[in-house]
């Protein structure tokens, strides 16, 4: 009987040991995680913290830890897209706007030609799908706010 419970001991001796050595190694992914995220290495921490999924599913509270740090770094992914898009957003509106005079007085004076006006429906559509681009990175930003009042 005392060597059935010395045993059980050992047992969750050894349970607790490798159980918190699975907990140290998730733990040290999401440090390093952190630290790629501090160094503007976006793609190394999803990385860190894809490791963290895959290899520590029982790691609860580190997941959860990394679940936000996760949204915080497609937040700040988005806001950086959206600097730049806002930027091209204005640029391409300015050559579109500037397209638009010259076609106008053109087609008042009859003399628009048909590339003159493919080119002005070309920059449109791209003007467009840039401005939806835009919208869309404003959505997202809003959607990671709103999860992360939530919490």
């Amino acid at each position: 009987m005392k060597a059935i419970i010395n045993t059980l001991f050992l047992s969750l001796f050894l349970f607790a040991c490798s159980n918190n050595s699975y907990t140290d190694k998730a733990e040290a992914l999401l440090n390093d995680a952190k630290a790629a995220y501090n160094e503007n290495k976006y793609d190394a921490a999803v990385s860190k913290i894809d490791s963290i999924r895959k290899e520590y599913p029982k790691a609860i509270e580190i997941r959860k830890e990394a679940l936000a740090l996760y949204q915080n770094i497609e937040l700040k992914k988005a806001q950086i897209d959206l600097e730049h898009t806002d930027k091209l957003v204005t640029s391409i509106n300015n050559e579109y706007n500037i397209i638009l005079i010259k076609v106008n007085e053109d087609k008042k004076a009859l003399c628009a030609t048909a590339g003159e006006l493919q080119e002005l429906t070309l920059k449109k559509l791209k003007r467009d799908s840039i401005k939806t681009r835009f919208d869309i990175l404003c959505a997202k930003i809003h959607y990671i706010h709103k999860l992360q009042k939530t919490k």
